[in-house]
């Protein structure tokens, strides 16, 4: 069901851009650098809902996208963010995960 899936996906990106608010105090003390690969992946992720969903506008393709072109949208930077998760869980590092997939265009 279509309005599931939104429900399903708006609850994702709340809770990544919760998240990133969490960290970036962290971030400002220490740096990218100073996170560990599963907070780097959710920072890169968070970055994707900012500039590809929430950032979208007149200058860009997704700017008349269809919902369900958004759905998409939106439905790629969760899988590629689950997707890096169960990498790290299998032991990769996020280097390797960012070599092996690209992430969704920013």
């Amino acid at each position: 069901n279509t309005s599931d899936e939104w429900i399903t996906l708006g609850n994702y990106c709340r809770d990544v851009l919760r998240r990133e608010e969490a960290l970036k105090e962290i971030v400002e003390i220490v740096g990218m650098e100073g996170l560990q690969d599963r907070d780097r992946l959710l920072m890169l992720a968070a970055e994707m809902v900012r500039t590809r969903f929430l950032g979208q506008n007149v200058f860009s393709r997704d700017a008349h996208s269809s919902p369900a072109e958004t759905l998409t949208i939106i439905k790629e930077i969760a899988a590629w963010h689950d997707k890096g998760e169960s990498q790290l869980d299998r032991s990769m590092s996020l280097q390797e995960i960012l070599q092996e997939s690209v992430p969704p265009e920013r």
